[in-house]
């Protein structure tokens, strides 16, 4: 599970290209781009029968993919505070919780279990997520998914460990929450070892948990 796509940096839609069809279409000199960071990345051939070509990000290159770059909690802790809305985030997660444990259960991470949960929701009291400036409680689903190191995995639904990072800043932005028409914002799940990665857009619907729609359908 090595990064096998990457999009041509003339392509404006950034329209992922695998990379057997990329040494076809453009051959392994020209350097992609990488779909999480927007970096240039090379082709890279592995000599090696047992391993394929991907692509790889040059030396020192900043990808949050990168497990060396991969410092839980420091890119939230660099963005601006308002302890004005902290309360008002902490009621969104207190009166939605079970909402926000089967969104992530079923449309982030399989197998995430209560308890992982819930020490996701003690790290971020740690570290205070409930006081970013300007962030829409939609986000927090995504923002509790990074709040640990990794998660290990759970065969068969999790069958590798993995850690989730937040979309990077737009270049030349402060603004992490600052979502512009036609702009979307993702997570990406990062499987470790081979740093495969998995794009998971952010949506601002909070659905009812199944068991509760049910009985709500009862008791209508």
């Amino acid at each position: 599970m090595s990064n096998e796509w990457a999009y041509h940096p003339s392509d404006k839609c950034k329209t992922l290209v695998h990379i057997s069809e990329w040494q076809s279409k453009y051959g392994p000199e020209v350097e992609g781009r990488c779909r999480v960071c927007d970096l240039p990345i090379k082709v890279r051939a592995e000599k090696s029968a047992s391993r394929k070509a991907h692509f790889s990000h040059f030396p020192h290159a900043p990808c949050p993919t990168i497990i060396e770059n991969h410092i839980p909690y420091s890119a939230l802790s660099a963005l601006p505070r308002d302890p004005s809305v902290a309360a008002a985030a902490k009621a969104f997660v207190r009166d939605n919780a079970v909402a926000i444990y089967e969104k992530c259960l079923r449309e982030i991470l399989p197998r995430l279990s209560w308890k992982e949960f819930l020490s996701l929701v003690e790290k971020a009291d740690e570290i205070d997520i409930w006081s970013l400036k300007d962030m829409p409680h939609f986000f927090l689903p995504y923002v509790l998914m990074t709040c640990t190191d990794k998660f290990t995995a759970q065969t068969p639904k999790r069958p590798y460990d993995c850690f989730f990072v937040l979309e990077p800043f737009p270049a030349g932005s402060s603004n992490l929450w600052n979502i512009s028409a036609g702009y979307k914002k993702y997570l990406w799940r990062v499987d470790l070892p081979a740093r495969g990665v998995e794009k998971i857009e952010i949506s601002d619907v909070l659905g009812v948990p199944w068991f509760l729609a049910k009985l709500y359908k009862i008791v209508a």
